[in-house]
């Protein structure tokens, strides 16, 4: 029997997608028929964090969120089946994040006792410790950007996880500057290149630098490369673009008509 190639494994994953796709319209339980398939295909804590943050975006966008169909019981339950259990709770956590529920992340870890956050392995995995930094910096608790470094030294240049500490950044609007942009543009620099919401989080960072062209430019990449279709998104890129356009005008000493600076 041959192993599986790279190429195979992601034919899996694509197929869970377009199940679970299919699956978020017609079916109220979707969340746990979704962690069934990825249990079934033995995903990995890096497989069911791409699968199931692409599906949450998608239900959240069709009215049809994770919460809606799932409770936070659910999302931390200990059925044995590592792979299922981790699936509910990445579905859970990300939605959690894409509403800017900081709080309710917290309340979840708060509510698990510490053997159970750090060290059994079923709470433990990376994506699931990036959405809770993502829920700390985004409410700007005290040392929170400290966690920056070494959860990146866990999960590495992992798109999914960094996309939520970036998030979380971006939302922490009284972490302590410039550390916050200049941890925004780190990490915005370690994804792909051509990811529009980067390239967005960088627009943001380079505008409360102060560095408005180059705010500018980043933003006006975003605009290029997000897909069509997208409004949602659109809608927060065209804002964004208005805010560094306003700081900057702002902070151009206005001159009176004979020429002196009023």
């Amino acid at each position: 029997m041959s192993t599986p190639t790279a190429r195979d494994r992601a034919a899996v994953l694509e197929t869970i997608r377009t199940t679970g796709t299919g699956l978020i319209a017609a079916d109220g339980a979707w969340p746990q028929q979704v962690a069934r398939l990825l249990s079934a295909a033995g995903a990995s804590w890096r497989e069911s964090a791409d699968v199931c943050a692409d599906l949450a975006w998608t239900a959240r966008a069709q009215g049809r969120s994770a919460l809606l169909a799932m409770t936070a019981e659910q999302a931390t339950q200990d059925s044995g089946d590592l792979v299922h259990d981790r699936a509910l709770r990445h579905l859970y956590l990300v939605t959690l994040r894409y509403d800017l529920r900081c709080t309710d992340i917290l309340e979840i870890f708060a509510a698990l006792d510490d053997d159970q956050l750090f060290e059994a392995e079923q709470v433990t995995d990376d994506y699931t410790l990036a959405l809770a930094g993502f829920a700390l910096l985004g409410t700007s608790e005290a040392g929170s950007l400290r966690l920056v470094d070494p959860l990146l030294k866990l999960f590495g240049d992992h798109v999914k996880s960094v996309h939520a500490l970036l998030h979380g950044l971006w939302l922490g609007a009284d972490l302590p500057r410039p550390g916050r942009e200049q941890h925004m543009l780190d990490l915005a620099h370690r994804l792909p290149e051509g990811d529009p919401i980067a390239a967005y989080r960088a627009a943001s960072a380079l505008r409360c630098l102060g560095r408005f062209p180059q705010a500018l430019a980043a933003i006006d990449l975003a605009l290029e490369l997000l897909p069509p279709g997208d409004t949602t998104v659109h809608a927060d890129l065209v804002r964004e673009r208005l805010l560094i356009t306003t700081a900057r005008d702002l902070s151009i000493p206005s001159t009176s008509s004979n020429g002196t600076r009023s």
